[in-house]
């Protein structure tokens, strides 16, 4: 009886500890702060509403052709963006240099409790981007008010 406990205790662990998400809640190409800030505000009444237990992450990816700090731009303002702008708690939210794209890319993804962030899938290896230029500071995200 007692190996028949520690079998199903075992079985039961291995299912816990590989659940992932299995797809993300909204994928695109960034294009004006309007339009992503829209859809970050919709994956925000995703993660309060919808699913208060689940924590969110943000992949964001640079773009192949970007410019120096860019993607590095990206990853603080939307940090700014959901924290410091939405008030949304900064325990439930990971947000994750995804390394680089064609372009630039931002992924959504929902995490039920216990699962862990997800990895990136980059398309090009550092050595494979081309910088044009240094990127200057600007707003990439609308604080609607």
């Amino acid at each position: 009886m007692k190996s028949h406990v520690f079998i199903f205790a075992l079985v039961t662990f291995a299912c816990l500890s590989s659940v992932r998400a299995s797809s993300p809640v909204d994928e695109f190409a960034y294009t004006t702060p309007q339009e992503t800030s829209g859809r970050l505000d919709n994956f925000l009444t995703y993660l309060v509403k919808d699913n208060p237990t689940y924590r969110g992450q943000v992949i964001v990816y640079g773009a192949q052709n970007g410019k120096v700090g860019e993607l590095e731009e990206h990853l603080r303002q939307l940090r700014e963006y959901f924290v410091d702008f939405r008030k949304f708690d900064a325990n439930r939210l990971v947000i994750t240099n995804g390394g680089y794209r064609e372009e630039i890319w931002i992924q959504l993804w929902g995490l039920p409790p216990n699962v862990d962030p997800v990895r990136p899938t980059p398309g090009f290896d550092i050595r494979d981007v081309t910088f044009n230029g240094i990127f200057r500071s600007k707003k990439l995200y609308k604080n609607k008010h």
